[in-house]
């Protein structure tokens, strides 16, 4: 699924015959642009994490620097540190693929 689906399948979701006023598609993709922008920026402080209820935790860890290898030549090549995202799924969302 990608960003335009996932738009239409929560457009189709919210706007579900109620009272309540119809909302756009792109006042979902707005929501879906600062969610990542929030997530952006939270994940970039120093071991931050964030923890979605049903989904799971993003993180940032940090990975030690190491020797690696090019695959070309097998040349050894020095891979410096730095951090990377990583992701747990919930029990939820483990449960769910599950089924």
């Amino acid at each position: 699924m990608n960003k335009k689906e996932l738009i239409d399948e929560l457009h189709m979701r919210i706007n579900r015959p109620t009272d309540q006023p119809p909302v756009t598609k792109s006042a979902i993709e707005r929501v879906l642009d600062a969610q990542a922008e929030v997530m952006h920026a939270h994940l970039s402080a120093r071991g931050a994490e964030l923890s979605l209820p049903g989904i799971g935790k993003f993180a940032a860890k940090h990975r030690d620097p190491r020797t690696g290898r090019n695959p070309q030549t097998g040349a050894p090549v020095e891979i410096p540190a730095r951090r990377v995202p990583t992701f747990s799924a919930s029990k939820a969302l483990k449960d769910a693929v599950q089924a």
